[in-house]
């Protein structure tokens, strides 16, 4: 199923800002941070790691959400919260965990990064989180989320697959399921795993998944922009 992609504009917009100013520091001296390098391409490389996923736990197995088509899961900016990243593995400042339940989906975790004050709203809403470990952990929540659309699911990494960069895409996977929901409620799980394998087939090399050594900033930042879209 294709569907139309939909996401907040201020949490879109958050999150290119945060990726631009780490783009925009390394053209400025790109010798800085935690490697030298005579290439962008190099320092973003060894920079960045991929990006810690959203799961859903479905048919007893806790998998990524590689893919995203519809709106309505979790952003803390629809709560007033504000999140920085709390890794270079979580620019975003948060990690939402969902369950499917009688064909319900809910929210019943999430990890966040948060400031003293964003911390006391997060606790009126949610209630004390269970326990501090790069950022805060709130569990247990089980509240419904009015998602419509579509959502990938994966699981079964396939290591030689990985590289230092954004959101690992769904044909990264051994196994896939599209799910379609209607405000929650699941319609629709069709097992997608047979099409990702097809995509694999056509990626040649290891050098098609990531810019060249002599890259420049335009063809990086488009990589980075892909590397962080979960769109589909």
């Amino acid at each position: 199923m294709t569907s139309e992609f939909s996401v907040s504009f201020e949490s879109r917009r958050g999150e290119l800002a945060k990726r631009g100013k780490f783009v925009s520091i390394l053209r400025q001296n790109p010798h800085s941070g935690m490697v030298r390098s005579n290439t962008l391409g190099a320092v973003l490389h060894h920079a960045m790691t991929a990006q810690m996923n959203d799961t859903c736990f479905h048919r007893k197995i806790e998998y990524s959400i590689a893919g995203i088509s519809g709106s309505g899961l979790f952003d803390p900016a629809d709560l007033g919260l504000k999140t920085f990243g709390f890794s270079s593995a979580c620019w975003r400042g948060y990690v939402a965990g969902y369950t499917l339940t009688e064909n319900q989906l809910l929210l019943t975790r999430l990890q966040l990064g948060l400031a003293p004050a964003d911390l006391r709203r997060a606790t009126e809403i949610f209630g004390p989180p269970a326990e501090r470990s790069d950022g805060f952990i709130f569990q247990n929540l089980g509240r419904p989320v009015p998602y419509t659309g579509g959502l990938l699911l994966a699981d079964g990494f396939i290591t030689e697959l990985y590289v230092h960069m954004g959101f690992h895409p769904a044909w990264k996977y051994q196994e896939v399921r599209e799910l379609i929901f209607d405000q929650g409620c699941l319609i629709a799980d069709e097992d997608r795993s047979g099409q990702m394998t097809k995509v694999r087939e056509k990626i040649s090399s290891k050098e098609q998944l990531r810019p060249t050594a002599k890259a420049g900033p335009e063809e990086i930042e488009r990589w980075i922009e892909e590397c962080f879209s979960r769109k589909y």
